[in-house]
């Protein structure tokens, strides 16, 4: 299971020196990914019970995607980058990523692990943004992120953890974890500044303030929050603020395309409504439907319209709905865990409904629909139903005992006991203690 912590952890570092560095046919991170796969494999068998791989609607949406798109790939995908770097290759490691997911994290203590783990992933990432700002000589304007791929992208990886990470700064009980989170939020924080995403600010804007509207005293920690973040977005040589308010020359440029880019986007989609152009074909075929004013061909800068100008409008559909099934289960989880009493189910559930809110918001404005954290969220929305209802059956069992133990003693005690000790129907200490399963192994509830 360490080394599942750990490929999260490099999740963000898409041209890390030693994580992306090719060893035979594979890069390390996927040598450290099929380690994962063996592991899950062999942990199936020590499960108590299959692992949910179409227990939930956004699992089923998520598989019959994965099929569209292979099918869109071997019938006219873009076949000029083959092996490791082709576009099949990455939704099969999302494939992988998901069945080992589901089989490896089969309770409540590994899943908020794997959230930790998922935090400190783009902690660590941010050390790499900061110190690349700091390399420069701290130049006002230089966009940090080649480590992590690209500041935009980083940013989607930073949406789908940052509110999570504050969340959990906020409603979590363990001090250590408090300040674990605390660091990673403010590294995280910095990094996002620097990279100056314009659409990952509105993200973490949108996620966020979801999120503070979930906890029962909002305004104060609205206000602490404003009083901390506004004047760092403000005053900070690099921030998406002033990209916003204040463009220079390449903002303009970056917007006029990205406008040009969208509109050619929607004509290929027109002309391609069922199955598109092909997976990994959208920018190959964007000339073909851009005007003059377009010289040089550029990926969507939007998930949603290029998902549908590669496969077509329904695997658009298939896509957000594995997206909306992923919100409504975690909304439906949350729910059952504040009436099951299992705080940190529902700490889980809010949690990553945050970082998919952040997340699905950011890559409107970036084709991220590739990011592994990103996904990483989508597939842990799939544990939480079955991880209650394994919840649910442990009470139940344990019930039951407490009831035979109860039963048991009821009979000796009728048995040897004078008439006098005896009890009315139904106000024993024990029966008091069953009524709550978890008084039943001796816990009082918190």
């Amino acid at each position: 299971m360490v080394l599942f912590y750990w490929l999260i952890l490099i999740m963000p570092l898409e041209n890390h020196p030693i994580w992306e560095l090719h060893i035979g046919p594979f890069t390390v991170v996927k040598y450290v990914g099929l380690g994962c796969v063996a592991y899950a494999l062999a942990y199936l068998p020590l499960r108590k019970g299959l692992p949910p791989l179409v227990g939930t609607w956004q699992a089923r949406a998520f598989i019959l995607f994965f099929l569209m798109a292979a099918s869109s790939y071997f019938t006219k995908g873009n076949r000029s980058t083959l092996g490791i770097e082709s576009p099949f290759t990455t939704y099969l490691s999302f494939l992988l990523l998901f069945f080992v997911t589901l089989s490896a994290v089969d309770s409540p203590e590994r899943l908020r692990r794997v959230l930790l783990a998922a935090i400190g992933s783009v902690g660590f990432a941010s050390v790499y943004v900061i110190r690349e700002w700091q390399k420069s000589g701290f130049a006002v304007g230089f966009r940090p992120g080649w480590v992590v791929g690209d500041a935009n992208y980083f940013t989607v990886s930073a949406a789908a953890c940052l509110p999570l990470a504050l969340y959990l700064t906020i409603v979590s009980r363990a001090r250590r974890e408090r300040l674990y989170c605390l660091a990673c939020l403010t590294t995280t924080l910095g990094a996002i500044v620097l990279g100056a995403s314009r659409g990952g600010l509105i993200a973490l804007t949108v996620s966020c303030f979801w999120l503070i509207w979930q906890i029962p005293n909002r305004r104060k920690v609205l206000a602490i929050s404003a009083f901390i973040v506004t004047p760092i977005l403000v005053l900070a040589p690099n921030s998406p603020v002033r990209r916003l308010f204040h463009p220079n020359w390449t903002d303009v440029a970056s917007t006029t395309n990205h406008e040009l880019i969208f509109q050619a986007g929607l004509r290929m989609v027109r002309d391609h409504p069922f199955i598109g152009v092909g997976l990994g074909n959208f920018r190959l075929r964007l000339l073909d439907y851009a005007g003059a004013d377009l010289r040089h061909a550029f990926i969507a800068h939007d998930a949603y319209l290029e998902v549908a100008g590669e496969m077509g409008i329904p695997a658009l559909l298939i896509y957000l709905a594995m997206i909306g099934f992923s919100f409504r289960s975690l909304t439906l989880s949350r729910r059952a865990a504040v009436e099951q009493g299992l705080k940190p189910l529902e700490e889980a559930a809010v949690g990553i409904k945050a970082g998919l809110i952040g997340s699905s918001t950011a890559v409107l404005f970036v084709s991220g629909q590739n990011t592994k954290l990103y996904w990483l969220m989508i597939f842990l929305s799939m544990l939480l139903p079955a991880l209650l209802a394994a919840s649910r059956s442990e009470a139940k069992e344990v019930t039951l005992v407490a009831e035979d133990a109860s039963r048991d003693q009821g009979d000796w005690g009728a048995a040897s006991s004078p008439g006098w000790l005896e009890q009315p129907s139904g106000a024993s200490h024990t029966s008091r203690w069953v009524a709550d399963p978890r008084r039943a192994v001796g816990k009082e509830p918190q």
